[in-house]
């Protein structure tokens, strides 16, 4: 019941700095932004059936410092993780060929061929994780959930959590091209392999067999109330993203 609570206090927070209906709509559209917490957004539009890309301009400038922040923080973790694998296999490479030189010195052929086809594998494995690390230099790649802050992963228990984008991005993949500019690409939707199945049940089922499912397993089996309605009600039928983050 904590994301009940989250959102109830999220959507009554300074409420009444809510602009009035006959503002202009740009003044309301930043309301939105800097009083309803990003995960919250990116879910109501997808409800509401958005379809149209969800770009920076839909983002606070906390908002796309903190998405900033997690790319670096991802990059810096690949690197190491690659390094890590390519020193890895160099070591195996020299062992193997050391006990490929042996086996040939002792006229064990065939031992000799086993570990030249295993350093021969290693080689390969080595070239691919270089590949990647060359990529990485262009400060392109993949974030997923162990790059955000693991230190507060215990807090993350509301359905804003502790990182905003976290909560709402999550896993998703950025590139920066020869100029400098990174993007981000995804597709918000509730569609993954712990989802499918649960996204699958529901699109078989009429809207009072839904709503019954989404109070049971909400009520009875424990499930994440938004998380189920997400299930029901967005599974794959979300929008793309396409943030281009600003040069700094």
């Amino acid at each position: 019941m904590a994301n009940n609570d989250a959102l109830s206090k999220s959507l009554n927070t300074n409420m009444s700095a809510v602009p009035a209906q006959n503002q202009q709509p740009s003044l309301v559209a930043d309301w939105v932004k800097n009083y309803i917490p990003l995960p919250m957004r990116m879910f109501v539009d997808a409800l509401k059936g958005r379809k149209d890309v969800f770009t920076e301009k839909d983002l606070t400038p906390d908002e796309l410092n903190k998405l900033r922040i997690v790319i670096t923080e991802a990059n810096k973790n690949r690197f190491a993780q690659l390094n890590d694998k390519i020193s890895y296999l160099n070591k195996s490479i020299q062992d193997t060929q050391k006990i490929a030189k042996s086996a040939l010195a002792e006229g064990r052929k065939d031992l000799a061929k086993e570990y030249d086809a295993k350093t021969k594998q290693y080689v390969e494995n080595k070239n691919h994780l270089e590949k990647q690390l060359k990529y990485l230099k262009t400060n392109s790649g993949s974030v997923n959930y162990a790059d955000y802050d693991q230190s507060k992963a215990g807090e993350m228990t509301t359905v804003f959590g502790v990182d905003p984008i976290a909560y709402s991005l999550g896993r998703f993949t950025y590139q920066t091209d020869p100029k400098g500019q990174t993007s981000v690409k995804d597709t918000y939707e509730f569609s993954n392999p712990s989802r499918d199945e649960s996204v699958k049940e529901y699109s078989k089922m009429n809207q009072p067999e839904k709503i019954l499912n989404i109070v049971k397993r909400s009520l009875v089996d424990g499930a994440q109330p938004l998380s189920e309605i997400g299930n029901a009600y967005i599974g794959k039928e979300g929008y793309p993203v396409d943030i281009k983050l600003p040069k700094q």
